[in-house]
């Protein structure tokens, strides 16, 4: 009887909840993710119920659309917030070295495991239920069935399986916190845009002519893909019954992942301080430097043997830092542009000849870019907090430098880095607007002239990349931890991006007057969020702002205007944070 008590205790995934419900970081999420997604349901009510302001019967039915959006924006919810809650589960205790005091409980890995992967998942069901009273309002409006609660509900939950299983099995195989949560928001694209990319480079999948006959073997583990077939009768004769077996992949994903943690847990228990990137690097110089010998032993790039002279912090990020070092940055270039020229190619050869564009660049150049402010965001947020967290921070301030100096010279290793994430952004702009206008001339006159998308895509990458890093950058010199750096930083990327949209519905409904003026304030509203000129120039589309047909005849210029207000706010923003991060230097620094 007391084996079976001690077999039901699970006293590890009580210390995890009791750990949670004590943390003001699950209530912070989860009024953020309460409140984007009840903000994001009311900004698309009014598109969905339009017409009962004509016949209030109309509306019945509406309630499937409904439900498909708020199923969509937990998926997308899922995806951006389980990582974070997921990734510090068993990465936490090696960064406290209390991972050693488990091994010496009577607890098996594969019970510390599945405790740990539970107590993860509870927090993010409990998220999940915000979005009932939203479920039972679109139930309301009609065009919802049980068979559709029910099958969304299972995707939902194998969804939340899934990732949190990819982000348990990233803490064990990572030593920080940081680089799990990393690992597991690249692994989750890998995972799930990796499979669909590379199916659309081949030409073969067309969303518009998916059917049965089209080989999807290799989308079987994406759970939102078993919520669009279940809605398929070509698919399914018993929905339900036959999404059971469909769902078989995701659960060996799931199983893998566990399998894989249990395996990391005891492999990766006890692991040195060490930077991948430098071991990684190291491996290469190996490599090249054997093959090199058929070469004769001829270097391109040389390391040079400089001295700090009046530097000494940049000297010392530019010549002992992996990031830092100009051949390695080049070997990082070399491994993105390579792909990316692949892509820019097969994109030439698969373009739309009868409109002169290509749907496939915008894309790239969106998952391009945002990988890059994702990287440049962490890189810049971590540039101060590091030296906190190794207790070096302590020795720069004895340095006679101004905190000022410090804060610049280790910033400037940051334009390097920005540079070598521009090469390949420039390179899918540049490929776009030749096949947009240079091989094509006849692409219509309702598009932009290049000179438009030009000078757009170069104020982009010109000012909104220093604006990531000196905005991280600010914000890593407030924060004592890495964790939160890095996640308060991306928080307030992905928000600045997200909030001015979902505003905007509201914020228009409430201006009056005739067209051009409430256009004029949904063009205002919008220019807060740094996507919105940048994804319009992507469609080359900025000759159609504002809307309203009288005020675009009257002013013909009016897109050189919407990129001079954007660019001339947001560069006074990088001006802004970058003043705020200097002058402030001595109060962050605490010197």
């Amino acid at each position: 009887m007391t084996a079976l008590l001690r077999f039901f205790s699970f006293p590890l995934l009580a210390k995890e909840l009791t750990e949670a419900a004590a943390r003001r970081r699950t209530y912070v999420l989860r009024v953020v993710y309460g409140a984007l997604l009840f903000a994001v349901f009311a900004a698309n009510a009014p598109r969905w119920l339009w017409r009962g302001s004509y016949d209030p019967l109309s509306v019945m039915g509406a309630g499937r659309e409904m439900f498909e959006s708020i199923l969509w924006l937990q998926f997308i919810g899922i995806a951006l917030f389980l990582p974070a809650m997921m990734c510090g589960r068993i990465a936490e205790e090696k960064e406290r070295d209390s991972l050693v005091l488990l091994f010496l409980t009577d607890l098996r890995p594969w019970s510390i495991v599945l405790q740990k992967y539970l107590g993860g998942l509870v927090p993010m069901l409990s998220f999940l239920l915000l979005a009932m009273p939203l479920a039972a309002v679109a139930y309301a409006f009609g065009g919802v069935t049980t068979g559709m609660l029910a099958v969304g509900l299972c995707t939902l939950l194998l969804t939340c399986l899934q990732i949190g299983a990819l982000a348990l099995m990233c803490s064990a195989w990572c030593r920080t916190t940081v680089s799990a949560l990393l690992s597991t928001y690249l692994l989750s694209v890998a995972l799930y845009v990796g499979p669909v990319a590379g199916y659309a480079l081949s030409g073969v999948l067309r969303y518009h002519t998916l059917g049965p006959n089209t080989d999807d073997a290799m989308f079987f583990h994406l759970p939102p893909l078993l919520y669009s077939q279940s809605l398929d009768p070509r698919w399914y004769s018993k929905p339900g019954l036959d999404l059971i077996p469909r769902s078989l992949a995701i659960f060996a994903t799931i199983f893998l992942f566990l399998l894989l943690a249990r395996v990391f847990l005891v492999r990766r228990a006890f692991l040195p301080p060490s930077s991948f990137f430098l071991r990684l690097f190291r491996r290469l110089d190996g490599l090249m430097h054997r093959a090199n010998c058929i070469t004769g032993h001829r270097m391109l790039l040389r390391e040079g043997r400089s001295l700090p002279d009046d530097d000494p912090i940049a000297w010392r990020e530019m010549t002992r830092k992996a990031l830092g070092k100009v051949h390695y940055l080049v070997r990082i270039l070399t491994a993105i542009e390579l792909p990316v020229i692949v892509v820019c190619a097969l994109a030439s050869l698969s373009m739309n000849e009868y409109r002169g564009q290509n749907e496939m660049l915008p894309i790239v150049a969106a998952i391009t870019g945002t990988l890059a402010v994702l990287a440049l965001s962490v890189q810049a947020a971590n540039t101060i907090v590091a030296e906190r967290v190794q207790q070096t921070l302590e020795v720069l301030l004895t340095t006679p430098l101004a905190a000022r100096e410090i804060v610049l010279q280790k910033a400037r290793v940051l334009r390097r880095f920005m540079l070598v994430l521009a090469v390949p952004l420039l390179t899918i702009f540049g490929s776009e607007c030749y096949l947009e206008w240079g091989l094509v001339p006849q692409h219509g006159g309702n598009k932009d002239s290049p000179l438009i998308y030009i000078v757009c895509v170069l104020l982009t990458l010109g000012i909104y990349l220093p604006l990531t890093a000196w905005l991280s950058l600010w914000i890593g010199l407030k924060m004592r931890s890495r964790f939160k750096a890095i996640l308060t930083a991306l928080a307030a990327i992905v928000a600045w991006c997200a909030v001015p949209v979902i505003a905007m519905p509201f914020l228009a409904n409430y201006v009056r007057g005739n067209g051009w003026e409430r256009d004029l304030i949904r063009c205002m509203i919008l220019i807060l969020s740094p996507i919105f000129v940048p994804a319009v120039n992507e469609e080359s589309n900025l000759g159609r702002i504002p809307w309203s047909g009288d005020w675009k005849t009257e002013f013909p210029a009016f897109p050189w205007l919407v990129i001079a207000v954007n660019f001339t706010f947001y560069a006074a923003l990088l001006f802004l944070f970058r003043h705020l991060a200097l002058s402030r230097a001595d109060r962050y620094l605490r010197r």
